[in-house]
């Protein structure tokens, strides 16, 4: 949320798992308009962090485009 109101741009955020009191996750900022967002949760084998998948439509000047972020553990 600091960065969208530093930047002005537009932000989504999909929440992983509980941690420490808060939250962690991944983010997306984008300086164009995010219409839509989805996210899954990707649970890790052997009770390990869960991840999250999470999707950002991104309208482009007219163009949706579908950006996904992640972060993987190995």
């Amino acid at each position: 949320q600091k960065l969208k109101d530093a930047t002005g741009y537009y932000g989504a955020y999909f929440k992983a798992m509980d941690h420490l009191g808060g939250e962690y996750g991944d983010a997306i900022l984008s300086k164009y308009e995010i219409v839509e967002t989805k996210s899954w949760i990707l649970e890790a084998p052997g009770g390990g962090e869960s991840r999250a998948l999470g999707l950002a439509v991104i309208n482009v000047n007219g163009v949706k485009i579908n950006f996904f972020v992640t972060h993987l553990c190995h």
